[in-house]
């Protein structure tokens, strides 16, 4: 099969997800000032995960590259969220958790602890520590 047209094709699919994501920021931003969220915290909680969620894609879109490098088993929620973390540069396991439970909702540093220990068993990650800090960082670079 020639790669080239599916090449294109998933960039004109990825072109009309930004585009639908552009406007879904926009939606967000006139709905917030339309609104009093101020006075209403179920409002605002909602609008504010509705802009991590756009923000999240955003995320993934520009990164696609280093995803698509992830091993198939690291393409859960957990492990592309840990990535993207990652991908804002050297991170302990607390900073990594703080960022997983902000992209997700919720998270569990056990669980990111053994995520983190298989990927750095094949490759994906590596650590170092710093005094008594342990610290992670990507191994798979942008194209």
């Amino acid at each position: 099969m020639d790669e080239k047209p599916l090449l294109e094709r998933i960039l004109r699919k990825l072109e009309k997800i930004e585009a639908m994501l552009f406007d879904m920021e926009s939606r967000i931003s006139v709905l917030e000032k339309a609104l009093s969220i101020e006075s209403d915290p179920i409002l605002k909680r909602a609008l504010t995960l509705a802009k991590v969620e756009v923000g999240l894609v955003y995320n993934l879109l520009d990164n696609v590259d280093v995803i698509s490098k992830l091993p198939t088993v690291f393409r859960d929620d957990i492990s592309i969220a840990i990535i993207l973390s990652l991908l804002e540069g050297p991170k302990n396991i607390s900073q990594i958790t703080e960022d997983v439970k902000r992209m997700r909702g919720k998270s569990s540093r056990r669980i990111i602890s053994e995520k983190l220990a298989q990927m750095e068993t094949i490759g994906i990650v590596k650590s170092y520590r710093v005094g008594p800090s342990k610290y992670y960082e990507l191994r798979i670079k942008r194209r």
